[in-house]
């Protein structure tokens, strides 16, 4: 009898003990669903040319929309918009405010239920405006969503991610590089949500091409993120994010006139589920 007692405490012990293990938060959308966000970015710019140092400030608002067209075999198809942007652009000899209905479009997403973007569609008319967004700075956390390992994260874990993608504007395109680490804090309220609280820390490296005034420049950059994700825990989508960034790049000329375009960013980006 004694025996038997021993063993019930022992099997109690181990199902208490994979209760408490928490399976990673699947990714559940439903087909039609949409999910928008309200996007804040704050930027602090320098830049130097022809011996001039010229600094210029862009605070931005807009709506991140994302639209779940179609699940199949366990993955998600979801389109990308980016709606009522307004840009304030402050510098020393402009101070203007720009409106766009609509800014562009972005690749069609295939996700599957790990938060993991497994195939990106170029759209025909992808970033059609030829306009830079300062949202699309932040790129590496843009997404509704985390990328989760394929175990179990538990409390002060960390895990890594990577990914490549290609972004067209203003005539040429821009490769992006992107390395994230991401540390599960633990659970914790937002908004009325039980949520997975997750920080992040990411390097970035940038380069391409890119016309102006009929001249092709090259383009290479560097920078790194770090941030907070809340992601709801019975959803995994994300609830609220608020990044820090810092970017160096230069913009460089060859040919009869040679010369380099330095610029530094320090960007300031809250995105927020409407």
């Amino acid at each position: 009898m004694k025996k038997l007692a021993i063993g019930l405490l022992m099997v109690l012990a181990v199902f208490s003990g994979l209760q408490a293990q928490k399976k990673n938060p699947p990714l559940m959308l439903q087909k039609g669903q949409t999910i928008s966000y309200q996007v804040t970015a704050n930027i602090d710019m320098t830049q130097s040319m022809m011996g001039q140092e010229m600094q210029s400030q862009i605070n931005s608002t807009s709506n991140a929309v994302f639209s779940v067209d179609d699940i199949q075999m366990d993955q998600y198809l979801i389109n990308q918009k980016l709606k009522d942007v307004v840009t304030h652009l402050k510098m020393q000899e402009m101070d203007t405010t720009f409106r766009l209905a609509e800014q562009g479009s972005f690749p069609t997403l295939v996700v599957n239920k790990a938060g993991k973007v497994v195939a990106r569609h170029k759209n025909k008319k992808e970033n059609a405006t030829g306009g830079f967004s300062p949202d699309m700075a932040g790129n590496a956390s843009f997404l509704p969503f985390v990328e989760f390992p394929d175990y179990t994260v538990k409390n002060g874990e960390s895990w890594n991610t990577e990914y490549t993608d290609t972004t067209d504007f203003s005539g040429g395109s821009l490769v992006n590089k992107v390395k994230t680490t991401y540390t599960l804090v633990g659970e914790e309220k937002k908004d009325g949500k039980k949520c997975l609280k997750i920080t992040y820390k990411g390097i970035i490296e940038n380069e391409g091409s890119t016309s102006m005034q009929g001249m092709e420049f090259f383009i290479e950059g560097s920078g790194a993120i770090a941030g907070t994700h809340w992601i709801d825990a019975k959803t995994g989508i994300l609830i609220t994010d608020e990044a820090s960034m810092e970017n160096q790049m230069s913009l460089s000329l060859s040919g009869q006139q040679s010369f380099i375009i330095p610029m530094s960013m320090k960007t300031k980006i809250t995105k927020q589920l409407q």
